[in-house]
């Protein structure tokens, strides 16, 4: 019987089937005997660093962890216990936060399960519709995977519960893609009043219609978490990041 519970944050799929094709079921972040390590994740060579949260850049945090135990595994940052957690939950951690957001064999955990007249052993996952500090204020789009900036004006009005139509379709208009001022740009392509190839005075909006905005405004999936996917081939189509959701997951091992 699993007597030891486990506590994680990250991001998830929370519907997977027994063989769901949207998975590499051979993908060495599965194989926890031979999983990748964190010095292998930080030396690959399309690791993003993503964005500087605190003194360090995720990269760099990853890369000390790797240091500090060269043979640690990635597969902490790859939860999917189909035997004592659930089937259809997978959840991925940031490697970075790796050693914030996955906790195991907790006493205040353990009580807390046992406070019933039977211990509660059963696995829940609950979507984070907050967001995940530090990520909570970031926002992409569901469709694109794009970072968005501007939509503060539009996500109070859906909170205010009753929202004139058309000062809801005027914030809606105004959501914008965040402009990547990355640093491999080139001076030309600056000069010439591009960023990633897209006109910096180009006005068209990105929504045109508010309840579309509604359902593609969605929680930031961060860019370690979709290098992480990506490093180890994890899935079948390299677009199934967009669906993964903030999500707290409890289950026993």
């Amino acid at each position: 019987m699993s007597t030891m519970i486990c506590k994680v944050l990250g991001y998830g799929l929370t519907d997977l089937q027994h063989g769901d094709d949207r998975m590499n079921w051979e993908s060495p972040l599965l194989d926890f005997t031979a999983a990748p390590t964190f010095t292998e994740f930080a030396d690959h060579p399309a690791t993003v660093k993503g964005r500087e949260f605190s003194w360090l850049e995720p990269a760099e945090c990853v890369r000390r962890m790797g240091d500090a135990h060269p043979h640690r595994s990635l597969d902490s940052c790859v939860v999917h216990n189909a035997e004592s957690g659930s089937e259809s939950v997978l959840v991925l951690v940031p490697p970075s936060r790796a050693n914030d957001w996955s906790r195991s064999d907790d006493t205040f955990d353990y009580l807390e399960a046992h406070f019933g007249d039977e211990p509660d052993m059963e696995p829940v996952v609950r979507e984070l519709r907050t967001g995940i500090t530090p990520f909570d204020g970031l926002w992409m789009d569901r469709e694109t995977g794009a970072e968005l900036h501007k939509f503060g004006m539009f996500r109070r009005l859906l909170q205010s519960g009753d929202p004139s139509p058309e000062r809801l379709l005027a914030a809606a208009r105004s959501i914008a893609v965040l402009p990547n001022f990355d640093a491999d740009e080139t001076l030309g392509e600056l000069a010439a009043g591009t960023i990633t190839g897209k006109p910096v005075t180009d006005t068209e909006p990105l929504f045109h219609d508010a309840d579309v905005a509604e359902d593609r405004l969605v929680r930031l999936v961060p860019a370690e978490v979709r290098e992480l996917a990506s490093f180890g081939h994890l899935f079948t189509d390299p677009d199934t990041w967009k669906s993964l959701v903030p999500v707290h997951y409890t289950y026993w091992s």
